[in-house]
């Protein structure tokens, strides 16, 4: 048995960049399929691919929400620091340039 494609969707970024999103069966069950698509020129194209089966979804999402909610407070961070033109650095005692 082939992979059944359930459902699909995909978004471009700012940068060119390509995700899809697609929902597949197979023999093993359904499974999460995530693409890059990468433009190289000439209509060529670099891709990556990752599976995240049925079961592992639920894990996955929460890693996910997890990273969204830290770089979504790194983000306040780096505004917050930008502001007063200052960098993290573990090793500076004072403000870093």
């Amino acid at each position: 048995m082939s992979d059944m494609e359930i459902f699909s969707t995909k978004f471009k970024t700012e940068r060119g960049k390509t995700f899809f999103f697609d929902v597949k069966r197979n023999e093993n069950g359904k499974f999460l399929k995530l693409t890059e698509s990468i433009p190289k020129g000439n209509a060529n194209f670099r891709r990556a691919f990752m599976t995240i089966s049925e079961e592992d979804l639920p894990k996955f999402i929460e890693a996910v929400r997890e990273i969204q909610d830290r770089i979504g407070t790194q983000a306040v961070e780096d505004q917050v620091q930008g502001s007063e033109n200052t960098v993290e650095d573990p090793g500076c005692t004072q403000p870093c340039e």
